[in-house]
């Protein structure tokens, strides 16, 4: 029986400033995963496959400059294969580029 199996490619991050006991905390989230999904006759299986994640939580006051930039929002971004992999290779040299990561919108 053929199997169809098709993966879809992401990135997100999460950040936010949330009052706690006081102080003002920076928390960031950022992950990559693959989103796998088989078709087997009448089958259909999705797998997340995780790939690196960094959360950060750190005081306002000490925080690195360039993270409390960001907009406090949640960014998704699907990535071709090639990104993708590329991202993986950042993960594991500069955590800081992977979080800062941010797609660049093709120009027409």
């Amino acid at each position: 029986m053929l199997v169809i199996q098709m993966d879809t490619f992401h990135y997100h991050r999460s950040k936010d400033i949330i009052y706690e006991a006081g102080t003002n905390r920076l928390c960031i989230f950022a992950c990559i995963n693959i989103n796998r999904s088989q078709k087997k006759g009448q089958v259909n299986r999705r797998t997340i496959i995780d790939g690196p994640s960094f959360l950060i939580e750190s005081d306002v006051k000490t925080s690195d400059p360039d993270y409390l930039n960001l907009p406090n929002d949640d960014v998704f971004y699907e990535l071709s294969q090639d990104k993708y992999e590329e991202l993986l290779n950042t993960a594991k040299k500069d955590k800081k580029s992977f979080i800062l990561y941010k797609q660049e919108v093709p120009i027409d």
